[in-house]
């Protein structure tokens, strides 16, 4: 409470404690006071403590914005084109694992007429261009609304059945799902999808109240295995030996 409103209560209290004083015993009157100064230094505490999401970025080191500057919804990615009345909200954004990270919550209006909310994380992809979104079959996203991609069906029944894969590039699609990824995703416990496109990589999940590290970490370590192994250095390489000299 600032300005007029403010200066409008004090003057109110200070009315009623007058007569206060008049009517009641001064006992009565200072455990009164004593109520209403606890009460309001508790509301205040309330007002003045800074957001979750404000005290989560500062620990991470990230900014935050209240709006989109980078004007993500204008991005190639399927899941930005679903219903209609798309909005992001509680954007984050800094550097994670040596990459320009951004956390967020994407929101829009599915064809039933409703809200639906997924909390995203997007990196720079580690692989070739390839569009490609593998999404838990537990998210529940109708037919209508999934990426306009043909269906990728792959030789594993327990991952053919937890997840709906759809790609651009079949072959390509098959040979990136390798045992090692498709590990990793049913790791996750169905709770997370992920989308490739334009040399982005998207993690997203329709689970509630999902810490932003949660995020991070998640797409950290889908772009690990995308990465693939790192090339050894030269001090893992053997030195050869020089040949003995002739006796």
């Amino acid at each position: 409470m600032r300005g007029w409103p403010l200066y409008l209560s004090i003057l109110g209290g200070a009315v009623v404690l007058a007569f206060a004083l008049k009517a009641l015993p001064p006992g009565v009157v200072i455990v009164i006071a004593l109520i209403a100064i606890a009460a309001g230094s508790i509301r205040y505490r309330r007002v003045a403590r800074p957001p979750k999401e404000s005290v989560t970025a500062v620990g991470l080191g990230f900014e935050r914005a209240g709006t989109d500057p980078f004007s993500l919804l204008s991005l190639p990615l399927a899941l930005f084109a679903r219903g209609s009345g798309q909005t992001i909200s509680d954007l984050m954004w800094g550097n994670w694992g040596g990459v320009e990270a951004k956390v967020f919550s994407v929101g829009y209006t599915d064809g039933m007429g409703t809200r639906r909310r997924f909390t995203c994380a997007l990196v720079p992809s580690p692989t070739e261009d390839l569009a490609l979104v593998v999404e838990p079959k537990v998210f529940m996203v109708p037919d209508a609304e999934r990426a306009p991609m043909p269906e990728v069906h792959l030789d594993d029944a327990a991952f053919t059945d937890a997840f709906d894969v759809r790609s651009d590039d079949r072959e390509r699609a098959m040979r990136l799902l390798d045992e090692t990824l498709r590990a990793r995703l049913l790791s996750l416990r169905e709770r997370w999808a992920m989308e490739l496109r334009g040399g982005m990589l998207l993690t997203y999940s329709a689970a509630e109240g999902i810490d932003p590290l949660e995020s991070l970490e998640t797409v950290s370590l889908l772009r690990r295995v995308l990465a693939g192994p790192a090339p050894p250095t030269p001090s893992d390489e053997a030195v050869p030996r020089e040949a003995d000299p002739p006796g």
